[in-house]
């Protein structure tokens, strides 16, 4: 019974770390080339 409920709960756990790192990623990715868009603008 405790095994049950626990492997559920490591699932979600993983998959919600999982989730919040390609955000983070994601976020990063597009600050950056924005930031490069940008400084592109201002030296050309």
């Amino acid at each position: 019974m405790f095994a049950v409920h626990i492997v559920p709960h490591i699932i979600v756990d993983i998959n919600w770390k999982f989730s919040l790192q390609v955000d983070t990623n994601a976020f990063l990715l597009c600050y950056s080339a924005n930031y490069l868009c940008v400084v592109s603008l201002c030296y050309s």
